[in-house]
Order: C-alpha cells, then structure tokens, then sequence
C-alpha cells in the first residue's frame, strides 16, 4: 500500500488536501515558491507538510 498522508479532520476538503499535497511537494523539490492556496481552501499545516516530506525523501525525489 503506498504511503499515504492524512489532513486535519474536517478542516480540508478531500480536493483541497490532494492539491494542497502536490503543492507541498512541488515547494519541497524546488519546482514552486509558495503553497498558497484560493481563497476558499486552507494550506496544509507543517505537520502535513513534514509527513509529505518524508515520503519524497523515502522515494529519493528529495
């Protein structure tokens, strides 16, 4: 089973988690600058993002 990366409860709907998710690891491998997300979804927390850091580490994208 791939890893997978779980978001707060509630607070993140399931397209703003997934996109948030490649945002954070687009940021992590240098490819953009900022996660900011529209106005109506939230950014993932540095938790979330510490999990998807550790995943691209684990499949050498980092």
């Amino acid at each position: 089973m791939p890893p997978r990366v779980y978001t707060r409860n509630g607070l993140v709907s399931g397209g703003a988690s997934g996109l948030g998710a490649c945002k954070n690891a687009l940021q992590v491998m240098g490819v953009i600058k900022s996660t900011t997300m529209s106005h109506s979804m939230l950014s993932l927390n540095a938790g979330e993002t510490a999990a998807i850091k550790v995943i691209l580490k684990r499949n050498g994208l980092v």
